[in-house]
């Protein structure tokens, strides 16, 4: 079985039309997942009594070319220290055939790439349009979500907001270097405010967002609080939503604790939304949009197969 880094992933995203690639990759298997080619098991997490876990994840897709199988298992300790991974373990491929392990990836690395390009397949869909672009929060998700919605609207203003503002003027400092068109605002009512699409990628334990401070025609990306017990957004403000979207309506349901139950009754699966042709402007029929991401083994394991591809041909293997 292979081991491959986060070092050589990250390279991998270096490559000319890595993150509309791997977003089109994303996009597929949502689609994929609701034709019942594809399928993954919620999402198990275990504890012990002083609350160190373990999450679990396997998924199967059944590609036309090459079926995929793998698992994704991901430490949740609770002592972690202060800039260390947040999706620390691996995405392990798995054959089909014979059963035998494939290759072991840093889900770290394979996490953050899946879940930026699946919000860039979802943003790009439904705000094709968009300029002006908030990202809240400073960890390596807010990273790798300036890189690919940087790739996919490179004529695009962005601006970031953190708890730390060191860290947000450490990100703005490197990727305007870059070439990215990125700055720190500090006052986070104006950054939500001034966007046409919002991204939040904390790890809030309570609710500090507000879609009544959105502008009315905005679209956000939920893609923290992905499990029990975290929450950025303030419940009730989801109802001033007009288009609620996520990447499975059934893991929303059992994950997502910030929004309603009744509003997700109501809500979208990103394949549905991805079938329909890209709303503009006065296209629209509706204002405010929301994506909520919980994530899913299907498009980790499908990430890992796709950045094994692209390792392999960095290498000329």
């Amino acid at each position: 079985m292979i081991r491959i880094g986060a070092d050589s992933l990250w390279a991998a995203t270096e490559k000319q039309g890595f993150w509309a690639r791997l977003a089109d990759r994303m996009a597929m298997v949502l689609l994929e997942q609701a034709a019942d080619q594809a399928a993954s098991s919620p999402r198990q997490i275990i504890r012990t009594s002083i609350g160190n876990g373990l999450g679990v994840m396997a998924a199967i897709t059944e590609r036309p070319d090459t079926p995929i199988m793998g698992v994704k298992i991901v430490s949740l300790a609770q002592q972690t220290h202060q800039g260390g991974p947040s999706h620390p373990g691996a995405v392990i491929l798995i054959d089909p055939a014979s059963g035998e392990p494939q290759a072991s990836l840093d889900a770290d690395a394979v996490t953050a790439m899946r879940t930026a390009a699946t919000t860039c397949a979802i943003t790009r869909h439904v705000r094709p349009e968009a300029g002006r672009f908030t990202i809240i929060g400073t960890g390596t998700e807010a990273r790798s979500h300036l890189l690919a919605l940087s790739a996919a609207y490179p004529e695009a203003r962005f601006t970031i907001w953190g708890r730390r503002p060191e860290a947000a003027s450490e990100i703005a400092a490197k990727y305007t270097s870059e070439d990215i068109a990125v700055a720190v605002e500090p006052d986070l009512t104006q950054a939500l405010r001034d966007a046409d699409v919002i991204t939040s990628l904390t790890a809030a334990r309570s609710p500090f967002l507000d879609m009544r401070h959105v502008e009315e025609a905005a679209h956000v990306n939920a893609i923290g609080a992905s499990i029990p017990g975290l929450a950025e957004w303030a419940p009730e403000s989801f109802r001033t939503v007009d288009v609620l979207i996520c990447d499975t309506v059934a893991e929303c349901q059992r994950q997502s604790m910030e929004i309603p139950t009744d509003l997700l009754d109501s809500a979208h699966n990103a394949s549905t939304i991805l079938e329909n042709r890209p709303w503009k402007g006065a296209d629209r029929s509706y204002k405010r949009s929301v994506y909520k991401s919980v994530g899913s083994a299907v498009l980790d394991v499908a990430a890992g197969a796709f950045l094994i591809e692209q390792v392999h041909s960095s290498r000329g293997i």
